[in-house]
């Protein structure tokens, strides 16, 4: 159970790299902070599901937590429709950005949802 708490924490770290790290020698955190709300939705994304798998470290973790994740997480799937991009994948994928935050979200979605599946034993 712990593998996939750090994989929850890995998927979220590296959603929030993408404002960090220069893609195409740009750095996203400079074009996010001139939009408050997409920056805040950007954490909610990435942020939140980080700070809830650090918490789950401490075992046992509650339930809620990896819900808690999970919402995160599936935010940006809804905000983004990445339900569309599944029919494109790999076709129009405009930059290592897009297919990073991919990634990071679908990932972390999945793995949230197999720690919500399979709680800590004694929770």
């Amino acid at each position: 159970m712990k593998a996939i708490k750090v994989l929850i924490i890995l998927f979220a770290a590296l959603g929030l790299s993408i404002a960090v790290v220069p893609y195409d020698g740009v750095v996203a955190l400079k074009y996010m902070l001139e939009d408050m709300p997409g920056f805040l939705q950007f954490l909610a994304w990435f942020g939140v599901p980080l700070i809830m798998g650090l918490l789950m470290l401490k075992s046992p973790a509650p339930i809620w937590m990896p819900v808690v994740a999970l919402a995160g997480f599936s935010f940006g799937f809804v905000r983004l429709h990445l339900w569309e991009k599944f029919k494109h994948l790999g076709d129009n994928w405009h930059t290592n950005t897009s297919l990073i935050l991919f990634i990071a979200i679908v990932g972390g979605m999945l793995f949230s949802v197999i720690a919500v599946v399979k709680p800590d034993a004694t929770a």
